[in-house]
């Protein structure tokens, strides 16, 4: 894989006594609370994040916390990733989207980050040599079908599991294999933790205006 963006928003106004508006309680806004999934979610296909350059703003509301965040990913991989939260989208404009390309093809896929069902679509062509018309005839693409899975059932279930047994999370970071199983999981508290070390390193980005690595 080269290339993967992952992309979450809503609609979230001012609302007294909202806690994850208030950075005392929530840590910051659309980059923490949805940011930190789709994070997440990229590192599963592409590897840890290593360094990261990013704008972190409030530009429509008046809270004091982020409405909006941009980050450009360098993964271990070396593949490029791009995450792009917003608390100021309408609800009914959202796409909610997770791209992932590389060399033989992509997977589309809307709404599938978040609650509720979505669409995931493959486009694996054949290889052939270059087209300078870059014509695109042939690439309707797939439906990729997968089981309904309430993910935080899921995820509630797979700690369970590994708090009574002492057994680790049900499948490691090289979930290429079980792609359709990305989110049916909990993460350790290593990746955890490396997650806040990605967005920490966005947040110092955003304010030096520089590339920052993941320390």
């Amino acid at each position: 894989m080269t290339f993967g963006r992952a992309q979450a928003t809503c609609w979230y106004p001012e609302i007294p006594g909202a806690w994850r508006q208030d950075p005392a309680l929530g840590g910051g806004g659309a980059l923490p609370d949805m940011g930190s999934h789709c994070i997440d979610l990229l590192e599963r296909f592409l590897g840890p994040v290593v360094e990261v350059r990013a704008h972190v703003d409030t530009l429509t509301f008046r809270y004091a916390v982020d409405d909006t965040a941009t980050l450009l990913l360098k993964h271990s991989s070396g593949a490029h990733g791009v995450v792009d939260v917003r608390f100021n989208t309408p609800d009914d404009a959202a796409r909610n989207a997770l791209e992932i390309y590389g060399t033989r093809g992509s997977v589309i896929a809307h709404h599938t980050i978040g609650q509720g069902g979505g669409e995931m679509t493959a486009y694996l062509p054949e290889a052939r040599g270059y087209d300078a018309a870059q014509r695109r005839e042939g690439q309707a693409g797939f439906p990729v079908q997968a089981e309904p899975v309430n993910m935080y059932r899921a995820e509630v279930e797979d700690f369970s599991r590994a708090v009574l047994t002492g057994a680790a999370p049900a499948a490691p970071r090289a979930i290429l294999r079980e792609t359709l199983g990305v989110a049916r999981r909990a993460a350790t508290a290593q990746e955890a933790i490396h997650i806040h070390r990605v967005m920490a390193a966005a947040v110092r980005s955003s304010r030096g205006g520089a590339a920052e690595a993941v320390i």
